[in-house]
């Protein structure tokens, strides 16, 4: 999906810069500059900061505190070996597992850690082992039968602000 805004993008006359920003730069509330690794200087008029875990970090190459943390959150995409004969919308169940569909025969699930659930490294990829057998699948098989024989599972990553405590 990214490479395909991407693509669309440059299409339309994006310039695709892959490079580190160092530094920005502002004139009271407005961007007017990124120093990059390369030495390179970039004027711009406007930034979006779209740096997910790392956001706080590139904000405050700019003076701005963001209060947006790295948050352990897990995300499975499973096969049901019996599909559900309906849709399933997205179901958020009390102990913060939520679930939907996810295309014909997939379904995506997420969760919180277990434990603690604190701010970690935006570069801890480590994920706790046993986190679909002790908290997500009995979930799932317990709200829907059918998901009590699946398949395949894997997990990654969202970024969250303690504002509103949203997903970003």
């Amino acid at each position: 999906m990214v490479d395909r805004l991407l693509k669309k993008s440059m299409e339309r006359g994006v310039e695709v810069i892959e490079n580190t920003v160092t530094a920005i730069s502002r004139h009271g509330d407005t961007i007017t500059s990124l120093n990059l690794a390369s030495g390179n200087v970039i004027t711009v008029g406007a930034v979006v900061n779209a740096a997910g875990t790392r956001a706080s970090s590139v904000a405050a190459l700019a003076n701005i505190k963001l209060d947006i943390r790295p948050r352990r959150r897990y995300t499975f995409v499973f096969t049901a070996k019996e599909p559900l004969d309906r849709d399933l919308p997205l179901t958020i169940d009390p102990t913060g597992v939520h679930f939907r569909q996810y295309g014909y025969d997939k379904y995506l699930v997420g969760c919180p850690p277990l434990g603690d659930d604190k701010t970690v490294n935006a570069d801890d990829f480590s994920a706790e082992n046993d986190i679909w057998e002790k908290i997500v699948h009995p979930i799932l098989s317990h709200r829907i039968t059918q998901f009590k024989e699946l398949r395949s599972s894997t997990f990654g990553w969202s970024t969250m602000t303690l504002m509103r405590l949203t997903a970003m």
